[in-house]
């Protein structure tokens, strides 16, 4: 629930009402500013309104639910990156610029290190749906190809984060002889700014940047983000841009205690990914559970960092990228796949490791293998498999 301050009736609170399929928005419009409501925006990909209403509104989402061409009417969520507790997990000092490249211990344990100079037939799109990037680094800046600001903060693209930056650097920082290299060196890497410098965002912004990336026709996007909330439009949103074709990498989140899956990893239409140390097992703030699909390197993982520097996290949001870098090599070499297509291509070259399922899904994600297994092969052995069982 977000509650927003101003307004004759004090807080305000943002909903997210949607409609069924062929209704058309205007038909609403004039039933929400009865009920005291504003409509914010449209929202296409489900077709839905966000609106905000007084928070003493308490009655409204009955009202508008009664209506015959109303689904539902839920709250907007607040969303968060997914960050480790900073002064446990990883490092606080940064590197500086132009340091020699080294190639991290991640890309190596995935295969990745002798795919680093391959030519992209056609340079892919990916989306870094978090808090930004630093188009001027060194190490990003000849791959940023653009992006959009969601946050209500401006209309730049910068970080003021990191943790946007960091990621970006591990799917696709330069190979360039300093700092870093990405698992996928040559790509065009887009910044969906939907959260803000404190790492807060909400539901309508990722819908929002999720439509954004269906117009521009990106394939891949990676969300190093989550919420332990779940409601039928977070789902729906999901089942939305899955249609649409794009690839959903998800953090599987860093829930310590608990291991609790976050939103979205959790549904199916997303990429979950739980996070590995170098001793190839669980990074112990790592989330878990049956709803993993793959397993990546995300502890102690180098990358670049705000002000052309470089730091250390940890974290499935660092994992997440490594899964993402590998999507865009497999479909540099394979050519267009589906979500469901990519997904399965990765579970079934994944390495199985010595640890429990529930930990790794299918395994630790294998660029090598993935790329050298024609995935129409490794999906039609296993429809004959079927068939014969």
């Amino acid at each position: 629930m977000r509650h927003l301050p101003g307004g004759r009736g004090g807080s305000r609170i943002r909903k997210i009402v949607s409609l069924k399929s062929g209704v058309r928005v205007t038909q609403y419009m004039e039933e929400i500013k009865r009920q005291g409501g504003e409509v914010i925006e449209h929202l296409p990909l489900i077709n839905a309104l966000l609106c905000e209403f007084p928070l003493h509104k308490g009655e409204v989402a009955g009202i508008l639910e009664s209506h015959p061409h109303v689904v539902r009417v839920e709250d907007d969520l607040p969303i968060k990156i997914i960050y480790t507790e900073p002064l446990f997990f990883f490092r606080r000092g940064t590197m500086p610029p132009q340091t020699k490249q080294q190639v991290g211990w991640g890309v190596k344990r995935i295969g990745g290190e002798v795919y680093l100079n391959v030519k992209p037939r056609k340079r892919l799109r990916a989306a870094i749906m978090d808090t930004g990037i630093m188009t001027k680094h060194p190490d990003l800046k000849g791959n940023v190809a653009g992006g959009i600001n969601i946050t209500g903060t401006g209309s730049d693209i910068l970080d003021p984060n990191g943790h946007g930056t960091h990621v970006a650097g591990i799917i696709g920082a330069l190979n360039n002889e300093i700092g870093i290299v990405g698992v996928m060196p040559e790509v065009d890497l887009y910044a969906v700014k939907v959260f803000d410098s404190r790492g807060d965002g909400s539901l309508s912004n990722i819908i929002r940047g999720l439509q954004w990336c269906i117009n521009q026709g990106i394939k891949v996007v990676n969300m190093s983000f989550g919420s332990a909330t779940d409601n039928d439009t977070f789902r729906e949103v999901f089942k939305a841009a899955e249609r649409a074709g794009i690839i959903m990498v998800a953090a599987a989140g860093n829930d310590q205690t608990k291991h609790q899956i976050q939103y979205p990893a959790v549904y199916t239409e997303t990429v979950a990914v739980s996070s590995l140390n170098e001793l190839n097992s669980l990074s112990n703030f790592s989330s878990y559970g049956p709803e993993i699909d793959l397993i990546a390197p995300g502890e102690q993982i180098l990358s670049t960092w705000n002000n052309g520097s470089y730091k250390t996290l940890s974290g499935t949001s660092m994992a997440a990228p490594h899964v993402s870098g590998v999507i865009l090599q497999v479909l540099n070499k394979w050519g267009n796949m589906s979500p469901a297509q990519i997904k399965r291509h990765l579970k079934n070259t994944a390495q199985r490791l010595p640890i429990k399922d529930e930990y790794q899904g299918a395994g630790l994600i294998d660029l090598a293998k993935a790329l050298s297994i024609n995935p129409r092969m490794t999906q039609s052995i296993r429809s004959i498999r079927r068939v014969v069982l």
